[in-house]
């Protein structure tokens, strides 16, 4: 994720200039009437068509984001349906759970066997199967974690790129009641 928040540093802040310049422009309409204000509501218009771009080159980005996350988490087991939500995040899951705690009583069996031994040989060895037991495990515990948190980069962005979706048709329909507004003075 650390990638993509580079990828969209950009994008966002130039999103916010346009959101700034459109706030300014829309304040300054309460104030107009006759050939100012339709001038106004031109202006309104060619910036929510400059926003719009610039949301669509975010979604672009978030696009790149998605297909290359999507990737990643193919090679991991995620399966994906037609709208590219993940179908089996429960298997996924619970199969790598499933591995942590079947490590977990692998390494507390060896404790047990290495509190009921007497022998120092024995306890050695025990020890150094420890080692590599804990390694294995803290591994495990890693790809579980690491797993987790891919999935839900991937679905944050998903949901991002739906909130731009929603946030469009909504800007679309502000033109309409700015262009009825017009036709109206």
């Amino acid at each position: 994720m650390e990638d993509s928040r580079d990828l969209y540093h950009d994008i966002n802040i130039e999103i916010k200039q346009v959101d700034r310049e459109l706030e300014r422009i829309q304040k300054r309409q309460d104030r107009m009437y006759g050939k100012d204000l339709l001038a106004n509501l031109d202006k309104q218009t060619q910036i929510l068509e400059k926003h719009k771009r610039k949301l669509r080159e975010k979604q672009d980005i978030q696009e790149y984001d998605l297909a290359q996350q999507k990737a990643t988490l193919e090679g991991l087991g995620v399966i994906f349906d037609a709208y590219g939500n993940i179908a089996n995040y429960m298997d996924i899951i619970a199969s790598k759970q499933e591995k942590v705690n079947s490590l977990t009583n692998e390494y507390n069996g060896l404790i047990a066997q290495y509190n009921a031994s007497t022998n120092k040989t024995f306890k050695d060895s025990i020890e150094e199967q420890l080692k590599v037991k804990d390694k294995e495990l803290e591994l495990a515990q890693k790809d579980l974690k690491n797993t987790e948190t891919k999935i839900s980069n991937y679905d944050s962005i998903k949901d991002a790129w739906e909130d731009i979706q929603d946030q469009l048709e909504e800007e679309t329909q502000k033109e309409i009641e700015i262009n009825i507004k017009k036709f109206r003075m």
